[in-house]
């Protein structure tokens, strides 16, 4: 169903997962893979131990059309289907047993707004941090799943569920990863730093020759709570990914008149004013020390 590259150093060491194009709208992953991809098979990059996968296009249709997705966001729901019902349905059951079986995952993805490049992990102190800081980003974000379980309205089991994307479901099985969210996703920059945190990545797992240095002053955030877009429900300024926000502004305001304000001071993340109804219009978090 998909295009899988596996290139095996037949010693021991990681079973790494480099998945792209999650949604078809994110391009850099793909793109960055397709050059690494080519530097293994002309033998310009030797595999010294362990194993690497690729899959660049994990949403060939969406891909294809340069849509986020054809029936459901991929990244969501993500575990087993006993009766797959949509296209994304059959891509969850086919992308879940690499996911159970890698030891690491990076997960290449972009973004619709502008900002500076950044990292999902699991938590403040959790496994993934040393490898998240080695892939090159100056900001790291945690969080996710509470912050749908803090919704409006939100039902805790269904948040869950909603929250379990690549990485939240390939941890159950003992291993670590990490979204990397690497920029606008028309942005040839993006593709610079999705090539730049593989070739990290396995330099910092000692797969491949070479030596990475890990980012000391990379800025943590806690992301805290979701707010859907409505029809109603429009963003009150046009917000930037990661601006900071003062107690009492306010963010967005329903036609009749009703506010979203800061409850205290925090930041803004992945504001997007042209979401549809139903999907996530902004975050809110804080920064930690």
């Amino acid at each position: 169903m998909l295009d899988v590259y596996k290139f095996d150093s037949g010693s021991e060491g990681p079973n790494v997962l480099i998945l792209g194009a999650i949604h078809g709208d994110e391009v850099c992953g793909p793109k960055a893979m397709a050059r690494v991809i080519e530097a293994f098979e002309a033998q310009d990059l030797v595999l010294l131990k362990g194993a690497v996968t690729f899959i660049p296009v994990c949403n060939p249709k969406a891909y294809e059309q340069n849509v986020r997705f054809v029936d459901r966001n991929l990244n969501r729901y993500m575990s087993p289907i006993s009766a797959p019902r949509v296209y994304e349905d059959d891509l969850t059951n086919f992308l879940c047993p690499y996911l159970r079986q890698a030891d690491v995952l990076l997960d290449i993805h972009s973004y619709f707004v502008g900002g500076a490049p950044f990292i999902f992990v699991d938590g403040a102190r959790s496994p993934d941090i040393p490898f998240a800081k080695s892939l090159g980003p100056d900001h790291m974000v945690y969080g996710f799943t509470q912050a749908y379980q803090n919704a409006d309205e939100a039902d805790s089991k269904e948040a869950a569920l909603e929250a379990m994307g690549t990485t939240e479901y390939m941890v159950q099985f003992g291993g670590y990863g990490v979204t990397l969210e690497c920029g606008q996703h028309q942005d040839p920059q993006s593709v610079v730093v999705a090539e730049r945190a593989i070739y990290n990545g396995l330099k910092f797992l000692e797969m491949i020759e070479g030596d990475v240095q890990n980012t000391s002053n990379v800025e943590l955030v806690r992301v805290e709570k979701v707010f859907y877009a409505e029809d109603t429900l429009a963003l009150s300024d046009s917000w930037v990914h990661l601006q900071p926000i003062k107690q009492g502004t306010e963010i967005a305001r329903y036609e009749d008149g009703r506010v979203i304000a800061a409850e205290q001071d925090c930041v803004i993340f992945l504001p997007r004013a042209c979401a549809q109804p139903g999907q996530e219009l902004f975050y809110l978090g804080q920064i930690e020390d």
